[in-house]
């Protein structure tokens, strides 16, 4: 007889369970399925990983620049890992020391935003408006798949695992069939996009920044920024909007009555059917939403810029990048415009779960 204690998960009591602090900027971050390993991407081109039971941390080297996508196989002890300069390396992540298995050069032109896992299919995306679809055994090139005007930032597969979302900067997601490469339909996500025009700069800003599935498919959800009026900082208010799969039309927008500024960086459908976003930009939040409703039932301010969430598998605990700022800005100044010093990162670990209390004396 199992007599385990059952912990309730509560997003009302979520709070800030474990702080694990970086030398450099984060940009991503992942739990590992087994739910033993969480890893980390930073400016420096380091991928750090840690085990959440015994603390060890390990550094894998390979990459030379910005690390932001990070993906595990959900099968096999395989992490994926890309960078700015278009590379993608595959580890054995449980090696004591982990060396790359494979490394693929210039497999995108630039930046790869996002990549994701669809059974033996590696996916790829990002500034060269391209979408490549890879083995994810020995890394050859199967398809690729064109269609976007514009940097694509994030991608999500159907839980049917043969379908793909993929969204882009300027507020267009397209749906594919992997299976054969073909594009199926675009949704229309242009409330996310702020043209040069809109923001009063040289550049636009916003586009589609995350994109999650419910558990059966039905629905899929977008994130982004709204109502930006300035390219500075991006300044704006973050939004989700959410689409019937089947149909291809749109759902109610999801609300956030917050003031909050900035992005909506990461969203995840827990188990349980309620949705989390992810805030990143002037500070960080986490909001939480039950099916069908609009308005967040539960919301966790004050906190870091949140860059990428991720929850882990037992769905009571989530994982997050965060930027921490030691200079007078996003780069890292502090008083002589001469000197600089490298802005930091750190990997929060969130309870959605009840506090445990103190020990009695």
């Amino acid at each position: 007889m199992n007599d385990a204690p059952v912990t309730t998960v509560d997003p009302t009591r979520t709070w800030e369970a474990k702080t694990i602090p970086v030398p450099r900027q984060l940009l991503g971050c992942r739990i590992s399925s087994c739910g033993e390993y969480v890893v980390a991407g930073d400016f420096a081109g380091a991928i750090h990983r840690w085990h959440l039971a015994s603390d060890r941390h390990t550094v894998l080297a390979a990459h030379s620049s910005w690390v932001k996508a990070l993906v595990f196989h959900a099968d096999r002890r395989r992490l994926y890992s890309t960078d700015y300069a278009g590379t993608i390396c595959c580890w054995n992540y449980a090696d004591e020391e982990p060396q790359p298995i494979w490394t693929l050069r210039d497999a995108h032109e630039g930046w790869i935003r996002d990549a994701v896992v669809a059974g033996d299919l590696l996916v790829t995306a990002g500034n060269d408006a391209r979408i490549r679809v890879w083995s994810a055994n020995n890394g050859s090139l199967l398809r690729e798949l064109t269609g976007h005007g514009c940097a694509i930032f994030c991608l999500a597969v159907h839980p049917d695992g043969r379908t793909l979302a993929s969204g882009d900067n300027h507020g267009v997601i397209k749906r594919w069939d992997l299976t054969t490469g073909r594009h199926e339909r675009d949704l229309n996500a242009a409330t996310l996009w702020h043209s040069p025009e809109a923001t009063m700069s040289l550049t636009g800003v916003g586009g589609v920044r995350s994109l999650a599935f419910d558990r059966d498919g039905a629905t899929l959800v977008a994130g982004g920024m709204a109502t930006t009026t300035s390219a500075n900082f991006a300044q704006g208010t973050p939004a989700v909007l959410a689409y019937d799969w089947a149909a291809g039309s749109a759902r109610p927008s999801l609300r956030i009555p917050d003031p909050f500024e900035g992005f909506i960086t990461s969203l995840a459908f827990h188990p349980d059917g309620f949705l989390i976003g992810a805030g990143g930009g002037v500070g960080g939040a986490l909001w939480f939403w039950r099916a069908g409703e609009q308005d967040p039932f539960a919301s966790l301010r004050g906190l870091r810029h949140l860059r990428e969430t991720h929850l882990h598998p037992d769905g009571q605990r989530l994982i997050a990048a965060t930027f921490e700022a030691r200079g007078q800005g996003g780069n890292g100044r502090r008083g002589n415009i001469a000197e600089y010093v490298d802005n930091a990162g750190a990997v929060k670990i969130y309870s959605m779960t009840p506090r445990p209390s103190p020990p009695r004396r």
